[in-house]
């Protein structure tokens, strides 16, 4: 995608109710990154990583958010990046 893509779907998710902005950390590669999540139907929760530096998408994690979910593995485990 281009920036500009980037930049509108990044936009489109902000306005659903449930997706957050988590805050500021870093990525498994070290770069610093934003978090925005969205949960989904299976207690668990989509998370993207938006580099701070160029606002594109650097990454995607799933992890389970609830015992609810159909992996037998604690609440905030990530189960794929």
């Amino acid at each position: 995608m281009t920036n500009a893509q980037h930049r509108y779907f990044l936009q489109a998710l902000l306005e659903y109710d449930n997706f957050t902005v988590l805050g500021t950390t870093r990525d498994r590669a070290g770069r610093p990154v934003v978090g925005i999540q969205g949960a989904t139907l299976n207690g668990s929760a989509a998370t993207l990583l938006v580099s701070v530096e160029t606002g594109r998408i650097v990454s995607f994690e799933t992890s389970v958010t609830s015992k609810d979910s159909s992996l037998p593995v604690p609440p905030g485990t990530v189960t794929s990046y």
